[in-house]
């Protein structure tokens, strides 16, 4: 029993964050990864370790911000900002959704074409 308590909490503990460092490994950013890998070799290795920090702490950051105040990142900005701005970054998210969406697509397509 103990041993599964402690198998729980580590998954709890261990969970959130293995899913934020997991979240960047789709077929868009395979597919971005290969292509640049194929012409740059590793001059952009840099570009990578910087984002990864970037995305751990954006990831950190929106969980906080959601745990605190209960809200998304629409609901906060149209409490600040009031319904224009919040509006305006409805939009912004729906177009950089629609944009990855599309992505995640063409990796999956450009997967599918080393199968022939």
């Amino acid at each position: 029993m103990k041993r599964r308590l402690t198998l729980s909490a580590l998954l709890l503990v261990v969970g959130p964050g293995l899913l934020a460092g997991l979240s960047d490994d789709d077929p868009a950013g395979i597919t971005t990864y290969s292509v640049l890998g194929a012409s740059y070799g590793y001059q952009l290795l840099w570009v990578l370790l910087l984002s990864t920090v970037a995305l751990v702490m954006f990831h950190g950051l929106a969980a906080r911000m959601g745990v605190v105040t209960g809200q998304g990142l629409i609901g906060l900005v149209r409490q600040r900002y009031g319904v224009r701005l919040g509006a305006v970054t409805l939009l912004a998210l729906v177009t950089a959704n629609v944009g990855t969406i599309s992505a995640e697509f063409a990796g999956v397509a450009a997967g599918f074409e080393l199968f022939g």
